[in-house]
């Protein structure tokens, strides 16, 4: 009966390093905010003007 294989270590130049990890995490945070911020308040904003998604077509 075979042993089951552990899994082989990362090699070192593989490896991400804390700065690398703190620029991956900041990207995800700025990016789930502008998403935050796009669809919660351009919705308000655009209510509050009366305008509608209709209103935007001709833009695009």
């Amino acid at each position: 009966m075979m042993r089951p294989r552990m899994s082989n270590k990362v090699p070192d130049n593989k490896r991400l390093r804390p700065r690398e990890l703190f620029f991956i995490l900041l990207g995800l945070v700025t990016a789930a905010s502008l998403a935050v911020l796009w669809l919660r308040l351009v919705p308000e904003l655009m209510q509050h003007k009366q305008l509608g998604l209709d209103d935007l077509r001709p833009l695009g």
